[in-house]
């Protein structure tokens, strides 16, 4: 399901860059929206994601959205 926490990747030596190259190619092939990838935020620099974490905004999201994509699928 859905939640408002943000996602962090703490970076540290390039370790998670396979993985969101990984992703990145999923969104561009779209095997995967492009938002669901823009929800990551990537860094090696501790300052900057607890700066991040701090001014974090949630997307408000209204589960009723969703009704009418499972009305589609279920077609």
């Amino acid at each position: 399901g859905r939640h408002t926490k943000p996602i962090v990747l703490y970076n540290i030596n390039g370790y998670f860059d396979p993985l969101y190259e990984m992703l990145r190619q999923t969104a561009e092939k779209h095997f995967m929206k492009r938002e669901n990838l823009d929800l990551i935020f990537i860094s090696d620099d501790v300052d900057k994601i607890l700066e991040y974490v701090k001014n974090f905004k949630p997307e408000v999201f209204d589960p009723a959205d969703l009704r009418g994509i499972v009305k589609e699928r279920i077609k």
